[in-house]
């Protein structure tokens, strides 16, 4: 079958425990024209093996094997293959509803869309799942827009797991090999080259939150490199689109995200809780008008300004109680 209306390209890296789950969701997909490629990316465990299983029992199935490069090239080698229109990732230990790829591929086309998104729930290890909340219904945001609200979680968010993309899109555009929090870094280039996004409100896809995941864990100096993809993505975005106010807000927030990280691991940097003040301080109005960030975002930034110690005893209560 070579007529594929979307390929689905899945890196696989040791995961033997939850390979089979994510697989088995992407081959019972409604819609059965999919190119499916898995990457291996030098497993040392039975990962490898699982792949080359699947390749006998279904033909839309590739199997890359390679030395272990990382997420991004497995992406990458993926991405060099592909022969459908349109393309998308999964994670290797998440998976997907049965008719996720038929629901982003209608509203692709329904809207024309460069990009279609779709809702999310997070799953966690101790089977707890949560829906990501995002505006009831259908949306479409031109270029600007969506560059303005891409770092403000639940909208266009950075992850590449959630969305549909035309191929054509990678021409120019590559993961970036080698780097950590390389979804940043290459999600708002393609949202760039896009004309038109589109979000989708429906939960389509299951995120498992592992506490062994660069997302999951606690702060480390690798953490830091969150702060320079957010300004990266800022600087660039900002550079042609100077007016846009939102992204400022975004800024904040993954500011915080790494100073929670932090906070949880008592390893607080003053230098740091000094630069995000200034950031709240210089756009405050912004912040308290902005319709993305809810009231109890916005006290969160308001306490974190008066005093950062008060901050850091509610936030780490808090996630204490839910962890």
């Amino acid at each position: 079958m070579d007529d594929y209306k979307v390929t689905v390209v899945v890196p696989v890296y040791n995961v033997e425990n939850y390979l089979n789950r994510c697989i088995n969701s992407i081959i019972n997909q409604t819609l059965k024209e999919i190119e499916i490629i898995l990457v291996d990316d030098g497993s040392t465990d039975k990962s490898g093996e699982i792949c080359d299983e699947y390749l006998k029992k279904d033909n839309r199935i590739k199997v890359i094997h390679q030395k272990n490069l990382g997420l991004s090239a497995a992406r990458n080698s993926g991405i060099k293959i592909a022969k459908s229109e349109y393309i998308c990732f999964i994670d290797s230990d998440d998976y997907i509803e049965t008719d996720m790829l038929a629901y982003l591929y209608k509203k692709a086309l329904e809207y024309k869309s460069d990009i279609a998104c779709c809702g999310f729930s997070n799953i966690y290890e101790n089977g707890r799942k949560e829906k990501v909340t995002i505006p009831d219904g259908d949306m479409t945001f031109s270029t600007e827009e969506a560059l303005d609200i891409h770092l403000l979680s639940g909208y266009i968010d950075v992850v590449a797991w959630n969305k549909l993309y035309k191929t054509s899109l990678f021409k120019e555009i590559k993961y970036p090999e080698g780097m950590l929090y390389e979804d940043m870094l290459t999600t708002y280039r393609l949202i760039d080259a896009a004309k038109l996004i589109s979000l989708h409100s429906d939960s389509k896809y299951f995120y498992c939150k592992r506490k062994n995941s660069i997302g999951g864990t606690d702060f480390s100096e690798k953490t830091l490199g969150l702060l320079n993809a957010c300004d990266q993505v800022l600087e660039y975005v900002l550079e042609k689109y100077p007016h846009l106010e939102n992204i400022k807000v975004s800024r904040i927030q993954w500011y915080m995200v790494v100073l929670n990280k932090m906070i949880i691991s008592n390893k607080i940097d003053k230098k740091l809780v000094k630069r995000i003040k200034k950031m709240i301080i210089k756009d405050k109005k912004i912040i308290l008008k902005n319709k993305y960030l809810n009231n109890i975002r916005k006290y969160q930034i308001l306490l974190l300004l008066i005093n950062y110690k008060i901050y850091g005893f509610f936030y780490k209560k808090f996630i204490l109680k839910y962890r």
